[in-house]
């Protein structure tokens, strides 16, 4: 089942804006990018430790969902045990990665930015998923929470790789290296926090504003700024 959700999960990636992106490396093997552009720059670098905090916040979120389920929200059901309901919580919030994903391939005229920003808003739901007791909010809420996780990575992958075109393996090394060391440091943080029952609440909270430190980047300050410029594939001269 899982090989199967992989295979599906190929499919949802932002298909135009990587064949783009493809073409865009084509035109310009031959070019030579600025210093900030390539591995030794700092925005190279900038760019790439976002992938620590978008798959950090993920693996922190679901590392320690199960155990807030688990000590916090007893099964409505008598059939099932704490254990299966706390696995099948896990699971919804889970499917609403794969549902998100489907859903905004579906719009591909929707630009990456505009999908990172409504993925970034589902984080929201976290709250009544962490702090309503009622079954309906908090596992619907949880469901959204999923969506949050959803296509964020693709699609800044995608934005943020136009910047170095020239550079595009080097690129793809340094976030692999960056996702990497964000999801043991997140997973190390959200069970550091949740190591106390009564702090389980807020080690799920805390993973998905990890988030929104992503977010802030992006559309706060400069640098991500600079990064959203690059909305098209780069020409070159003739």
């Amino acid at each position: 089942a899982a090989l199967l959700l992989l295979t599906l999960d190929m499919w949802t990636w932002p298909k135009r804006s990587v064949r783009e992106l493809g073409e865009a490396e084509r035109d310009q093997l031959a070019a030579t990018e600025s210093a900030d552009r390539t591995w030794r720059g700092a925005l190279f670098w900038t760019a790439a430790l976002q992938f620590a905090f978008i798959a950090g916040s993920e693996a922190g979120v679901v590392s320690i969902l199960g155990s807030f389920i688990t000590h916090h929200r007893a099964s409505p059901f008598a059939e099932l045990s704490a254990a299966r309901w706390a696995a099948a919580v896990l699971v919804l919030s889970q499917m609403g990665i794969v549902v998100g994903r489907f859903v905004f391939v579906g719009f591909p005229s929707l630009k990456e930015k505009t999908v990172i920003l409504l993925c970034l808003l589902c984080g929201i739901f976290v709250l009544p998923g962490a702090l309503s007791p009622s079954p309906w909010i908090y596992v619907s809420s949880l469901f959204m929470v999923g969506v949050t996780f959803s296509a964020t990575y693709p699609a800044f992958f995608t934005l943020s790789a136009r910047n170095f075109v020239a550079n595009r393996t080097a690129y793809s090394m340094a976030t692999g290296l960056t996702t990497q060391v964000g999801i043991n440091l997140c997973i190390w943080l959200a069970s550091a926090l949740g190591n106390r029952e009564e702090f389980l609440p807020a080690a799920v909270v805390v993973s998905t504003a990890i988030m929104g430190l992503f977010g802030l980047f992006l559309f706060a300050t400069p640098t991500g700024r600079q990064l959203c410029r690059a909305t098209g594939p780069p020409t070159v001269a003739t």
